[in-house]
């Protein structure tokens, strides 16, 4: 992704200095640069991601529609400058009370961003650039291909002889196709930016268990602050890791706990509560059985797609112990069966729910039921995952949402789905070498 960046931004330093001198008030030169770095995308990113030929048809098919898309929003938004009409573009966010709307506020009144970090670094560019809708959008791009990019290093880094077989083919096609990546690339908004810095995390996460290098694993860490700094819930991907740090640190091969690993957790745990201040008891409060009854019973408003979101129960412990799995299921597989509304509703559990919820289940049940799971990086993976969605799934009710937050660690969902394939095919060569030599002695 090196050449599209650099052609991005020299593209785009030149159409400032342009607009600058010569007081053009059109934005051809910015659509020039938009054009120019998709065409470099088009020849160079197949020989970026160091794919092979059979790559192009599918990335160019992806690339069209972004391009389409790109266009289709600068047309009916008049370059940005008529929000009004995002209400008619399903899951695009670009309406006045969101990020592009809250960074044009800023652009013209430096003020609060409301919590909207994202807006105010927006707003920065747009002093740079003008109100470019287009350069928001850009970079959302960009950064959802750097993301698959990391997602393609880690591979090769991993197992280069993954690279170009079924395990990382279905991946990465799921990767290029899926509604929300395609979705979140082509919106003003922060979660691109989010699952490329989580997606950074994994590759020194991976790194880390082949090398067991301390620095890998601060890098790790430190990769998920930019996300946490956009939103706070992903700081607890960071806390994943750092359970995982501490529990095999002195055995890669089993979790080891004594007083000191423990004392290091339990300072961790208490950290990320105290950092991650939304995550307190007023969640497992009373006032949470009253709005548990409501969802359970009416499904109180989100347009009708909130889903079921626990046990009513009094005590906050009690709720937390009891309902934090349930909420957690709920989270990962919306929209379930049971609330399916619409046939976009079975279309989403079909491609988004299952393909989370399959990896999770398969990788837990292959090492805590079944044990017959050889190495243990596939449920670590799964551990991390699964810690990063509990204060997710305690602040989330609603199927839109669910599948919004849930899609900032698709990179590490698809990892854990090329870790899950392999493990199948190895297992299946095992029995077909069994039954060669049983065959073989009789």
């Amino acid at each position: 992704m090196k050449i599209s960046w650099v052609t991005f931004l020299i593209t785009l330093f030149i159409a400032i200095i342009y607009t600058n001198i010569s007081g053009d008030t059109s934005s051809i030169a910015y659509y020039i640069c938009y054009m120019m770095t998709g065409i470099v995308m088009f020849v160079t990113l197949v020989s970026e991601l160091h794919l092979s030929r059979q790559w192009f048809i599918p990335i160019w098919i992806v690339l069209l529609i972004q391009a389409a898309g790109f266009a289709y929003l600068m047309y009916i938004t008049r370059g940005g400058q008529d929000l009004s009409v995002s209400s008619k573009i399903p899951m695009l966010s670009v309406n006045p009370d969101n990020y592009q709307g809250i960074a044009q506020f800023l652009f013209h009144n430096v003020g609060d961003s409301n919590g909207l970090t994202y807006s105010y670094w927006l707003s920065v560019i747009y002093r740079l650039t003008g109100l470019q809708m287009g350069t928001g959008i850009m970079l959302s791009i960009l950064f959802s291909w750097s993301a698959i990019a990391v997602f393609v290093k880690t591979i090769r880094y991993y197992d280069s002889a993954l690279i170009n077989k079924l395990p990382f083919n279905v991946s990465l096609f799921y990767l290029l196709f899926y509604p929300q990546m395609i979705s979140e690339s082509l919106q003003v908004h922060r979660e691109a930016f989010i699952i490329f810095c989580l997606s950074l995390s994994l590759y020194f996460f991976v790194r880390w268990w082949r090398e067991r290098k301390t620095n890998l694993v601060i890098l790790s860490i430190f990769a998920c602050l930019p996300a946490a700094y956009m939103h706070a819930g992903s700081i607890f991907l960071a806390v994943g890791i750092s359970v995982i740090y501490i529990c095999y640190l002195n055995n890669p091969e089993k979790v080891v706990i004594n007083v000191k690993s423990f004392f290091a957790l339990l300072f961790v745990i208490c950290l990320s509560i105290f950092i991650f201040n939304n995550m307190d008891l007023k969640k497992f409060e009373n006032r949470n059985v009253e709005t548990i009854a409501l969802n359970n019973s009416g499904r109180m408003g989100d347009g009708g797609s909130a889903y079921q979101a626990g046990i009513p129960i009094s005590n906050p412990v009690v709720a937390a112990l009891i309902n934090t799995p349930i909420k957690s299921f709920y989270f990962i597989g919306a929209p379930l069966p049971t609330y399916w509304r619409n046939p976009v509703d079975i279309l989403t559990f079909l491609l988004s729910s299952l393909f989370y919820l399959i990896p999770i289940f398969a990788g837990l049940y292959q090492k805590i039921i079944t044990r017959k799971l050889k190495q243990n990086f596939l449920f670590v993976v799964m551990a991390v995952i699964l810690i990063f969605t509990i204060p997710f799934a305690w602040g989330v009710s609603n199927s839109g949402t669910a599948v919004r937050h849930r899609t900032k660690v698709v990179i590490w969902l698809a990892f854990a789905i090329v870790l899950l394939i392999r493990e199948l095919q190895l297992k299946r060569q095992e029995k077909v070498l069994n039954c060669l030599a049983q065959n073989s002695k009789k």
